[in-house]
């Protein structure tokens, strides 16, 4: 028996709005949580859709205790990955730009309630480019908590809406040059000089972690308090191949005039 046919009557529902909303192009964001499955330690999955090479996928954003891994799915399989998750998980709030659905499960029955938006919200179309562009940078990141741009529920905090811009926009010039180069097989070594409070070297090693790549990132900045902030976002953001130095060259070539692998010393 499928999947689909043991679910019940309003779990079919739930995912049949779900479909609708992606066909109509109305759909905002899912958010399934409860998570009961094989999956150790996860905690909630957020899906969006997002553009990859100027087509739509569904995005989803799995938020485990101590890392976040990014997934993207086809139109295609949208509704079959969907369906599997929701069979795994107790809660589920489905925004659309008309309403918003929620479905509760326990034992022994599932409820699903519909309210209407107070203030619709937009459909993709309607919001373009912008739409696009803050995509680049899951909202969602557990780094971007620790480097408070975002509070616990993964909103961007008023008085560093500006740097979250920022970072949406280095990110999406970075993305363009990345699309452009072929990345050794060991991974691609990037170095930050000035990395400051670290916010745009974080979000350059959770791109490309998200997005298939082995990234090395080393972020080199003078102020010492600032490189003991830096680092300890990254251990707290698992971000295991991204490190923080002072002053010059981390490497072996310290001290010399010259370094061959990494150039910091020029």
């Amino acid at each position: 028996m499928s999947i689909l046919a043991s679910l019940s009557v309003q779990e079919q529902q739930f995912l049949e709005a779900f479909q609708q909303a992606l066909e109509n192009d109305q759909f905002d964001r899912l958010i399934l949580s409860q998570y009961k499955g094989e999956l150790q330690q996860l905690e909630k999955m957020t899906l969006r859709v997002i553009y990859l090479h100027e087509q739509k996928v569904l995005s989803c954003l799995y938020r485990y205790k101590t890392q976040d891994v990014t997934k993207n799915y086809p139109f295609t399989e949208a509704l079959s990955q969907v369906t599997d998750l929701l069979a795994c998980c107790k809660q589920a709030n489905l925004m659309t730009t008309t309403e918003e659905l929620q479905l509760k499960k326990n034992k022994k029955k599932a409820m699903l309630t519909r309210s209407k938006n107070k203030a619709p919200i937009k459909s993709q179309a309607e919001q373009g480019h912008d739409r696009v562009k803050q995509r680049y940078v899951d909202q969602d990141s557990g780094f971007l908590q620790h480097l408070g741009i975002t509070d616990p529920q993964g909103q961007v905090i008023p008085s560093m809406a500006r740097k979250w811009k920022q970072i949406n926009k280095f990110v999406e010039i970075f993305s363009n040059a990345l699309g452009q180069i072929t990345a050794p097989q060991q991974g691609l070594r990037v170095v930050d000089f000035g990395s400051g409070k670290g916010y745009l070297t974080c979000a350059l090693y959770d791109y490309m972690q998200k997005h298939g790549q082995t990234p090395w990132v080393t972020g080199v900045e003078l102020n010492p308090k600032m490189v003991e902030f830096c680092q300890n976002v990254a251990d707290q953001s698992q971000f295991g191949q991204l490190d923080f130095f002072q002053g010059g060259c981390p490497h072996l070539c310290a001290g010399t005039s010259r370094c061959d692998d990494c150039l910091t010393c020029l």
